[in-house]
């Protein structure tokens, strides 16, 4: 048996496995096969790929998803390693270049959904070459009992004898009891070991909200969107409902809010796709059809604004927030009555006979009033209860939501301010989810970001493939100075060291140089010039590339010259950032706020104004206090301390 661990760094650029992982792979390389029940962002795809490079031959991967395929594939190109995915897309000239490729055993991976199976070239292509290992991944979609089930699946037995029944990798995150033992019957392995680890993902917070009308959750779902700037999902019940959500929020969020249902076009599904994959879109509303495709590992809000299929889909949906570990919000927005007729109706229509089953399972779920929503979840999944996290849910931690009247899309945004303030919980809660992935050096993750996401947009790949964040924020946190150093940081192997090394240094390398202090002298003039571009109407980004400066750096200047300029000339600085009904309703929420903490006002506001424009409100506040009392005498004082402290 080869060192595990090394292989894993060689590889794959990590230095320990995640739980089960490591006894997963050690039975499949001693020829055995295996099941794994490992929730969401647990690694399940790793289970197969090391096996893959150690192993002869070539590894066939079974999944449902054109879009998982390309993730997958992608991702282990990116990684130096030989891998493709055979599927309808492809023209007649390129599937039988992927099945020469294959049948040489030139690629190492090969992804397929399970309806190539019966395809007489493809048979062929492996009869000419070792398969030793086949991974079903989406395994409960094999059973009749799973929320899931497809028939093609069920070929998979014949052609795991067909293929000589190597070892039988199958994965999934869900799947009761009754679902384990049915797909590991239809897949021929009964006895076959099952590594189960524990659905539960702390980092996700679970609630629901209940409305009354269209326009009150639309308001909410806005407020809730407003209040999380990362990547979002609504999903809904119906096409038409994802094409009227979306417009509605697009108008209100002031952003692009991007539609996805199975009724678009298969190039139009896969533009939204890429442009929420790659950041060019921060929500899209869905139906479910967008489903087990999204591998995107940093969303911090999924919302359902309707009751979902059943509780298997609901948790895979949620699932889908969070998966870098870091928090997120799970939240159903709820018109009770009708709802519940939506879904009676769609359950009607059904000629699934388990389909009323799991419509009750649902409700139960969704209006639960004193028991915790993760323990619920956990019971139902077979598990014992969890441990009691902070704020975990709607249950035991519950979420300060504004006035509903405040919240109601067709009237003004102009007011969101709730009648108390906010309760310990939700400030722990928002504190959580808004925690920086790179805390010693959020300015430098933030500037190898913008390299990540022009090294993705050359690439046609999402930005995570390029580097995921924890592995960026490793970068930045270490700040390296050589390809030794870089080496050492998360998820960097030899591959990525090769690819990116020498990018990445000079990328660590030029924000190192642009951000060296500024000489004691120089400061005060520092923020004299970035005064005056400021005052030439200049936004903050112009500033920074005038002064070398990054940009937070520079909105700092701005709040040091409100402070000291002796002249006028602060207040035409700030004209263009911050108008003046934005400054009252500021100024408003900190006479509010009990501490003038940022974070309870930005929550207070409904996230409409950035930090920087409440700092600078928060400034121009104080320099009217100045000019109000002590006057010119406060401001030279300020201004020869800032010459100190240069």
């Amino acid at each position: 048996m080869p060192n595990l661990e090394a292989k894993l760094q060689e590889h794959f650029g990590f230095s320990q496995f995640r739980p089960l992982q490591k006894e997963i792979i050690e039975r499949l390389l001693a020829g055995e096969s295996a099941v794994g029940i490992l929730p969401t962002g647990a690694g399940k795809s790793l289970c197969y790929q090391l096996p893959a490079l150690l192993l002869p031959g070539i590894t066939i991967v079974i999944s449902p998803l054109i879009s998982l395929m390309k993730d997958q594939t992608d991702s282990l190109v990116a990684r130096g390693v030989r891998a493709l995915a055979i599927n309808s897309h492809d023209t007649a000239a390129e599937g039988r270049s992927k099945l020469a490729a294959m049948a040489t055993g030139e690629a190492k991976l090969v992804f397929v959904a399970p309806e190539r199976l019966q395809n007489g070239a493809f048979l062929e292509a492996c009869s000419r070459v070792k398969v030793s290992l086949l991974a079903v991944d989406e395994a409960h979609c094999v059973s009749q009992w799973g929320h899931d089930f497809r028939p093609e699946y069920q070929q998979i037995g014949t052609f795991h004898a067909a293929v000589g029944q190597p070892p039988l990798l199958a994965l999934t995150a869900t799947a009761r009891p009754t679902v384990q033992q049915d797909l590991m019957r239809q897949l021929g392995i009964p006895d076959a070991p099952l590594f189960r680890a524990s659905a539960d993902r702390p980092n996700l917070w679970m609630g629901l909200e209940a409305c009354t009308t269209e326009a009150e959750r639309q308001g909410v779902i806005a407020y809730l969107l407003r209040a999380e700037p990362g990547s979002a999902v609504v999903y809904v019940t119906s096409r038409r409902e994802a094409e009227s959500l979306s417009a509605s929020l697009t108008r209100h969020l002031r952003e692009k809010v991007a539609c996805y249902h199975a009724g678009m076009e298969a190039e139009q599904r896969t533009a939204v796709q890429n442009q929420f994959m790659t950041d060019l879109v921060r929500v899209v509303v869905a139906t479910s059809a967008f489903g087990m495709g999204i591998d995107k590992p940093d969303i911090r809000t999924v919302l359902h604004a309707g009751l979902p299929d059943s509780l298997e889909a609901y948790f895979q949906e949620i699932g889908r927030a969070g998966r870098d570990g870091k928090p997120a919000r799970c939240m159903m927005v709820l018109i009770p009555g009708r709802d519940i007729k939506m879904r009676e109706f769609l359950v009607k229509q059904s000629d699934d006979p388990h389909a009323v089953e799991r419509f009750r399972r649902v409700c139960t779920y969704a209006y639960l009033k004193d028991e915790c929503r993760r323990a619920f979840l956990m019971r139902y999944f077979g598990e014992s209860e969890p441990s009691q996290e902070e704020a975990c849910c709607s249950t035991c931690h519950p979420l300060e939501i504004p006035r509903r009247e405040e919240l109601v899309v067709e009237q003004p945004a102009r007011k969101s301010r709730s009648r108390k303030q906010e309760a310990p919980a939700r400030q722990a809660a928002a504190q959580r989810v808004a925690q920086p992935v790179a805390d010693g050096a959020p300015e430098l993750f933030e500037h190898l970001k913008l390299w990540r996401r022009r090294k993705a947009a050359e690439m046609g790949v999402p930005a995570f493939i390029v580097f995921g964040d924890r592995d960026l924020a490793s970068v930045a946190e270490a700040a390296p100075t050589d390809l030794l150093a870089l080496s050492a940081c998360r998820g960097v192997g030899p591959t990525k060291l090769k690819q990116y090394g020498a990018e990445i240094l000079a990328e660590v390398a030029a924000f190192t140089e642009r951000e060296r202090p500024a000489p004691r002298e120089d400061r005060a003039v520092l923020v004299a010039r970035a005064g005056a571009l400021f005052v030439a109407g200049c936004s903050a980004e112009t500033v920074a590339t005038e002064l070398s400066r990054s940009e937070s750096t520079v909105w700092q200047y701005l709040l040091d010259f409100i402070g000291t300029d002796t002249t006028d000339a602060w207040k035409q600085a700030v004209r263009h950032l911050i108008s003046r009904d934005a400054y009252r309703e500021i100024t408003a929420a900190f006479q509010a706020s009990e501490d003038g903490r940022l974070r309870p006002v930005f929550d207070m506001l409904g996230g409409r104004y950035t930090y920087e424009q409440i700092r600078v409100a928060r400034a121009v506040q104080d320099r009217q206090k100045v000019d109000g009392s002590l006057g010119q005498a406060l401001v030279a004082k300020r201004l020869s301390r800032l010459t100190d402290r240069a």
